[in-house]
């Protein structure tokens, strides 16, 4: 009988003893995935901390691409030669310009990684409200080896459009068309080529096209200009890697300026912040 109670009691410490092998290798399996789940988040932790650090930001900075890639900023004069002799304006249709125009002051192009964001800079001459006044077009894809496509940035009607039949009135504009600047007249009277040099084209005539490209853009390179109306949202001390071109053509009482900044430098992104640009977007915006 003792003997029996003996191998009852050895068989419980057997299953207890087994019971308490299991239950420890539990513990110990949580208690290191525990471990290592706070290793984990101490990482974390500290690269967040890091974020914060000077240092870790500047090589980030160093090692990141800039969003914004380039930006073009495009003004034009045109002469009152350009108004009598290349466009041929009649009396009434600079009357109606002084009165329903509106005056181009610059257009800037923002070529971002994603999209092209186009600022027009324009005032109305004889509004009793005039100010410069800001249009903003978003173009997609801005297409790195195609160009943007063709896009109206700017029109200038001659005449109120004729409404019977309908039709469109002669008109002067700006286009984006592929990559880059067009200004043509078209519609009404401009649908053959004038024989002042200018150039045909489906629907009237092109008076000037300007490359966005910089290896076409080399013939008009200048030196040290001065910043035009609309692109001064860089810094002062920016204006020694701005790209400046133009070009004066007195026959046609026409002259256009360039400004680019090439960003796709590391030198560009260094001094060009991306949170600089977004703050000069946004005061230009609020004025």
């Amino acid at each position: 009988m003792d003997l029996d109670l003996l191998w009852i009691a050895l068989g419980i410490c057997v299953v207890v003893g087994l019971v308490f092998f299991v239950m420890a290798n539990s513990w110990r399996r949580l208690l290191v995935f525990h471990s290592g789940t706070i290793r984990q988040l101490s990482k974390r932790l500290q690269a967040l901390e890091d974020v914060e650090d000077p240092g870790f930001r500047r090589k980030i900075e160093d090692s990141s691409p800039s969003p914004l890639e380039q930006v073009f900023t495009f003004t034009l004069r045109l002469s009152d030669t350009f108004w009598k002799e290349a466009l041929r304006a009649a009396p009434a249709e600079m009357e109606y310009v002084r009165a329903h125009g509106s005056f181009l002051g610059s257009v800037k192009i923002e070529r971002w990684r994603s999209h092209a964001v186009v600022t027009i800079h324009e005032v109305l001459p004889q509004s009793k409200a005039a100010g410069w006044q800001n249009r903003s077009l978003d173009v997609y894809p801005p297409g790195r080896d195609g160009g943007w496509g063709s896009l109206a940035l700017w029109e200038l009607p001659l005449a109120a459009a004729a409404t019977e039949p309908p039709e469109a009135p002669p008109t002067l504009e700006l286009r984006l068309e592929g990559n880059g600047l067009m200004l043509r007249a078209r519609n009404g009277r401009f649908l053959s080529a004038h024989a002042n040099g200018s150039s045909p084209a489906e629907d009237g005539i092109v008076f000037l096209r300007v490359p966005l490209n910089p290896e076409q853009l080399a013939a008009y390179r200048r030196a040290g200009d001065d910043d035009p109306a609309g692109a001064g949202d860089a810094r002062p001390d920016d204006t020694a890697w701005v790209e400046c071109y133009g070009h004066a053509d007195e026959g046609q009482g026409l002259e256009w300026q360039l400004h680019v900044r090439d960003l796709l430098g590391k030198s560009g992104w260094e001094r060009w912040k991306t949170m600089d640009v977004w703050q000069a977007r946004g005061a230009t915006a609020g004025g």
